[in-house]
């Protein structure tokens, strides 16, 4: 409802397991008139999104999880070694209908598997996002990189960045995240989004500027908010 934010991003969990999630695109792009981010595993697609209309899909964009370029590795982080073929065969799927790109967290398990997994997203042509680990929630549960590899990590990317390949990275940028100064001692240099107030994150505990810190507001349980 705030006309000065033009984009709405939609976690999880799983977002596209929500029952009603076609319709939630729908009145956000279509009566809200935002442009919506979805964070998806890539593992399921409800039919129904391909229904949706033309303006409405034109206006989401999907970013896919992938973490690991093989079956085996993928097992290992997610514990559904099954699935792989299923999210990698998705990508195109969800291209030919949304905006697409892939989003992968690096840390220990997976770091030696970077090029690979760059080279595997290549061949959709779609934009591909090389994040690090945070160490809260679910990265308290992971082994982060150690500041070598973060120096090898950003070296690679910025080649393959040169070399035309549609990647980027918080890497590849001045950081503007405390939390990320705070795990990995990279300097704080750029502005943060929630802290300038352009960036508000709500859950079923409140409302807080960022995903990463506690919620400063409890929701109520009644009233015309819509989540």
């Amino acid at each position: 409802e705030n006309s000065q934010h033009d984009i709405i991003e939609l976690g999880g969990g799983e977002p596209l397991l929500h029952p009603e999630i076609s319709d939630i695109i729908l009145y956000l792009t279509l009566e809200g008139r935002k442009n919506v981010h979805v964070a998806t595993n890539g593992t399921f697609i409800p039919k129904s999104l391909y229904f949706l209309p033309e303006p409405a899909r034109d206006r989401t964009h999907m970013q896919v999880s992938l973490h690991a370029s093989n079956e085996p590795l993928y097992g290992k982080i997610t514990g559904k070694a099954h699935l792989f073929s299923r999210v990698v065969a998705n990508i195109p799927s969800f291209k030919d209908y949304f905006q697409t790109s892939v989003n992968t967290v690096a840390y220990q398990i997976n770091f030696e598997d970077i090029p690979q997994i760059v080279e595997l997203v290549k061949q959709y042509r779609v934009s591909h996002r090389i994040n690090l680990a945070l160490p809260i929630g679910r990265g308290e549960e992971v082994d982060l990189l150690t500041p070598e590899q973060i120096a090898e990590l950003t070296s690679y990317l910025l080649a393959e960045k040169m070399n035309g390949t549609p990647v980027d990275s918080p890497l590849l940028h001045a950081n503007s995240c405390p939390i990320i100064e705070k795990a990995y001692g990279v300097p704080k240099k750029g502005v943060c989004p929630a802290e300038a107030g352009r960036k508000f994150y709500f859950s079923a505990q409140g409302i807080s500027g960022c995903e990463f810190k506690p919620a400063l507001v409890q929701l109520p349980t009644t009233g015309t908010h819509h989540a």
